[in-house]
Formats: structure tokens, C-alpha cells, sequence
């Protein structure tokens, strides 16, 4: 579910998209503003979060205020979808926030994560154009069952729990009680026992990250000598990129700057553009799981190529222990300066 202030920035954007500026307006003034998208008592809740950051809101409302300006489909806007709360589907690469004239918009702020799949998904699935994975074991152990089981092993004996001996069968049967009861005694370690936890950890990270790094590389070659080559590389465009099948817009604040773009979609992407390569190296100076990720692009028309970075995090949500680890695809650039980008705002 998306956060309030999720979805203040993008109402925000909304109401300067509409000229209007946030206050006090009657139901049927909402209902009609936003084609019936926007309920009275989320209006309400959105005047609340408003006030609570007027100067971070005041800026989404600003970047909506000059696109209408400066884009011509948004001259004469008086009524727009908010999609926000919409719930996307799996495959979508790109979240569709605002509806304005028929056009997309997706509203970002100050945020550099580009995905958050599972690290199956993200070193397994994309590079070899595999179907996703809804459910997938446990990335520490499907990379460094030793590693995770020699760490959980120190753990439940120092900390003297009463847990199975096998990480494996923990996974299986542990309860919300029994992973808190390991955060805690985490937590209790001191002197050498904090020592030992720490090089047993930060060694498994090191592992996983080594190990993910070279399972996407080989994933990916392995897939660059099939007959979905083309696919694949088109997923991966629209997956790290957020480009869709279809043109949209995207805006909001990066590196505390209002920006607005206009995103090509993947045909015509496709048509001015190459993809040369995308190389995983694993960061092992990082006390977690880190994989770099560098993709080099060339410019058709002028040969010119572009190397753009991500990196990814291979960490657990909710503290050690707790469910499968997440893997979050971070962009190391702005948005702005994707070369690709069209730049709106000027």
C-alpha cells in the first residue's frame, strides 16, 4: 500500500497540474476535478499530510504548475485520473500515478530505488528470460547454505535458544516468536561474541555477493545465445529503466531537484538505441550483500556509448532472520541524465 506521503506528492502534482492550488474545495468540486478518482475523505486526509510538510508538497504542486504550462496536452487540463492506489500488476514496469489527457504520469520523489524484486528474480529470472517466481527459497541459503547455517548455528547456541540445529528446518516451522527470540539475542552480543557474529556474517555477505554476481553474469551470457536474446534485453531496458510499451511521462523531485521527463516507450527506444552489455561485479568492501551492476548502451546514430550504474542490495526487510531476503536494484545516476530522457522542464 502506498504511504501518505506516497500519495500527497502525487496529488500534489495533480492539483498543479489543474491550476488549482490545494485548499478547502466542496465534494462535487473534488469529484469532478479528479473524474471521480479521488474520494472526499482521502481529499481530506491529503490536506492533513500537506500541512504536515508544506514545503516538500509545495514543490510537487510547483512541477505539476509548470508542466501545464509548458506541455501543451496540459494547457487547458480541468479534470484528471488519479491512479496511485491502483493496484499495478506484476509485469508492469513502470507505476502510472496521474492520468492527464490521456497521458501516463508517474511522480518520484528522491527515491533511487528502481526495483524491489526477490534476488531470485532479480540474478535468476531477468537475466535468462525465466518465468518470475512468486515464491523462491531463502537467497542466503540457495547461494551460501554453509555460510547461513554456520551463522545461525553460533547464533541459536550462544544465545542459547531452543531452535532446530538445521537453518533449513528453522526456515520451515519458526514462528514470528522464534525469529524475534534470535533478533534479540543478535542484539545481546558483546565483546568477542559481537566479533565472531560479525566476520561470520559479513563473510557469508561476501559469499552471496561473489556467487550472485557470477549467476547473473552466466545466466545472461547463457541467454545472449538463444533465440529469446531480443526479449530478454527488451525486459531488461523496461525493468531498469522503467520504460513501458507505451510513452509517459515522469516527474517529481532527484537530488532534491524537480525534474519532468518524457519516457520513449520500448519500440522506439529500440529504434535509436543498442544494447552492448551489462556486467555484475560483486562490492565486497560493503558490510552486506552488494552486487554493482554497469550497463553500457551505444547511440546508433552516432556510435556514442553511455555507461550507466546500479547496484543492487541483497538484505533482509524486517532484521536477520526474518523472511527471505529482498533485493533492491538502486540507480547510481539521476534520472535527468539518462541520455535517452527527454527533458520537459528545460
Amino acid at each position: 500500500m502506498p504511504t501518505a506521503k506516497t500519495e500527497c506528492t502525487e496529488l500534489s502534482v495533480g492539483f498543479g497540474l489543474l491550476g488549482i492550488e490545494p485548499g478547502r474545495l466542496a465534494p462535487t468540486q473534488i469529484a469532478d476535478l479528479f473524474s471521480g478518482s479521488l474520494s472526499y475523505e482521502k481529499y481530506t486526509a491529503y490536506l492533513g499530510e500537506y500541512d504536515s510538510d508544506p514545503h516538500l508538497y509545495t514543490q510537487f504542486v510547483r512541477v505539476g504548475h509548470q508542466l501545464r504550462g509548458i506541455y501543451p496536452l496540459f494547457a487547458n487540463l480541468s479534470q484528471i485520473i488519479w491512479s496511485g492506489p491502483q493496484q499495478q500488476a506484476a509485469t508492469t514496469s513502470a507505476s502510472k500515478d496521474l492520468f492527464a489527457a490521456n497521458v501516463p504520469i508517474s511522480i518520484k520523489n528522491e527515491s533511487n530505488v528502481v526495483l524491489n524484486p526477490s534476488p531470485y528474480n532479480l540474478f535468476v529470472t531477468i537475466p535468462s528470460g525465466s518465468m518470475p517466481a512468486s515464491q523462491a527459497q531463502n537467497w542466503y541459503e540457495h547461494t551460501d547454505s554453509q555460510g547461513i547455517q554456520n551463522l545461525y548455528l553460533f547464533v541459536r547456541n550462544r544465545g542459547n535458544v531452543h531452535l532446530p540445529a538445521l537453518f533449513s528446518e528453522f526456515e520451515q516451522i519458526a514462528s514470528k516468536t522464534d525469529r524475534r527470540a534470535l533478533q534479540a539475542s543478535i542484539q545481546n552480543f558483546r565483546g568477542n561474541d559481537r566479533a565472531e557474529f560479525d566476520q561470520l556474517y559479513q563473510q557469508m555477505c561476501r559469499t552471496v555477493a561473489s556467487r550472485s554476481a557470477g549467476r547473473f553474469n552466466q545466466n545472461l551470457q547463457t541467454t545472449m545465445s538463444t533465440n529469446i536474446r531480443s526479449s530478454v534485453l527488451e525486459n531488461i531496458i523496461k525493468q531498469f529503466f522503467r520504460v513501458n510499451a507505451v510513452p509517459y511521462i515522469l516527474t517529481g523531485l532527484d537530488d532534491r531537484r524537480s525534474f519532468a521527463l518524457q519516457i520513449p516507450d520500448i519500440t522506439e527506444w529500440k529504434r535509436h538505441w543498442r544494447f552492448i552489455s551489462l556486467v555484475a561485479t560483486p562490492d565486497l568492501t560493503r558490510g552486506q550483500s552488494v552486487v554493482d551492476l554497469c550497463m553500457t548502451l551505444e547511440q546508433k546514430d552516432s556510435r556514442h556509448t553511455y555507461e550507466l550504474p546500479f547496484h543492487v542490495e541483497i538484505r533482509w526487510s524486517h532484521g536477520k532472520f526474518c523472511g527471505n531476503p529482498e533485493g533492491k536494484l538502486y540507480k547510481e545516476f539521476t534520472w535527468s541524465s539518462v541520455p535517452f530522457f527527454t527533458n520537459i522542464l528545460g
